[in-house]
């Protein structure tokens, strides 16, 4: 079950300098820094930006791991 983003959440992840985005190939994780294109509350999108490896580990594994960190608090989803 997905959790929903506050609007809270949203802005300070919209107004944060970058967020982690994980995948994985056979178990091993690869994680980049990206900029959100839009956040909505059950949802992030991000520009395909040379993000090559990435989206071939999405067409495989759709599970993923997006991470923000906003001044105290953690934000994983």
């Amino acid at each position: 079950m997905r959790k929903k983003l506050t609007k809270q959440e949203i802005e300070e992840i919209i107004n944060n300098e970058g967020i982690i985005f994980t995948t994985s190939k056979n178990d091993i994780p690869r994680s980049i820094i990206v900029l959100p294109s839009r956040v909505e509350e059950e949802r992030i999108i991000l520009s395909n930006i040379q993000m090559n490896k990435s989206i071939d580990n999405v067409i495989n594994n759709s599970k993923c791991f997006i991470n923000a960190y906003i001044e105290d608090k953690m934000i994983s989803k």
